[in-house]
């Protein structure tokens, strides 16, 4: 006789991993390569939530709640493509500030590759820019170099008993 908790026969036990994920799939899989490329490439561009959303056809909600999640690996391409972003532009913005020099391949008549050097001249506005956002430099307002007092000096000439003017003290 059997009880009646025994297991049925013929039909196996199932465990966690046999367990089918309850509920619907993701709309923006994170497991899918090519999205993850696609977020990093937003990130590069630091699309918004808005204009990513047009573009994976899904709501602007379905973006904040990819975000929401620091570990999705959706979340974690944008912000890898907008460090490299920032990473580039600091080197555009300094290299534009120094003067660039740009090596240039050109191919003669007769088939030779000739390298050419081009140089832009340094860009004084973007020497100002980046000593004001990492050096803590600022301009001067009119009103607070007018409170600065100018010390002038006057160093007085000795009048010799001739009339002529002798600078010996």
């Amino acid at each position: 006789m059997t009880s009646a908790k025994s297991k049925p026969k013929g039909k196996p036990t199932s465990t966690k991993q046999d367990v089918a994920k309850v509920g619907r799939p993701y709309k923006l899989d994170p497991t899918d390569e090519s999205l993850v490329k696609l977020f990093y490439t937003f990130g590069g561009f630091r699309a918004t939530h808005e204009t990513m959303a047009g573009i994976l056809d899904c709501s602007h909600d379905t973006i904040q709640r990819t975000f929401a999640d620091e570990d999705n690996p959706l979340s974690v391409a944008y912000k890898k493509g907008f460090s490299e972003m920032k990473l580039r532009l600091s080197e555009y913005q300094l290299r534009k500030a120094t003067g660039i020099v740009t090596k240039i391949e050109k191919m003669t008549k007769d088939g030779k590759v000739v390298i050419l050097n081009a140089y832009d001249p340094p860009d004084t506005t973007m020497l100002i820019w980046l000593g004001k956002q990492y050096l803590g430099q600022k301009d001067r307002n009119e009103d607070e170099a007018a409170k600065q007092p100018i010390i002038i000096t006057l160093k007085p000439h000795k009048l010799a008993d001739d009339g002529t003017v002798s600078t010996d003290y």
